[in-house]
């Protein structure tokens, strides 16, 4: 695999550079959808120095979140993440992976 694709999975060398973020909306319109996903972007995500990658599929979005500056996300960071999606009536339910 090559060194790119490793660092944006978060495997390898990387492994730990990233978590995985997944949520599920309830059955709301595309719009409101995009705007609880450019939400969660700007607060849960750049607000704490961090980036994502995303992918969707049917009601379910799944996330790579990283560091912006390159270093391992932190326990706080995560936490904070986790607290932002906590407060969402908009969830169906959402998963995030442990740091390793």
């Amino acid at each position: 695999m090559r060194r790119r694709l490793r660092k944006k999975q978060g495997e390898g060398e990387f492994k730990g550079y990233a978590f995985g973020v997944s949520y599920v909306l309830d059955d709301i319109s595309s719009p409101r959808a995009n705007e609880f996903l450019d939400r969660f972007v700007e607060e849960a995500i750049e607000r704490n120095g961090l980036e994502c990658d995303e992918e969707r599929r049917n009601r379910r979005w799944d996330f790579r979140v990283a560091c912006l500056d390159g270093t391992r996300p932190t326990q706080a960071q995560r936490a904070r993440v986790v607290a932002w999606l906590e407060g969402r009536r908009e969830l169906a339910r959402f998963e995030v992976e442990e740091l390793e």
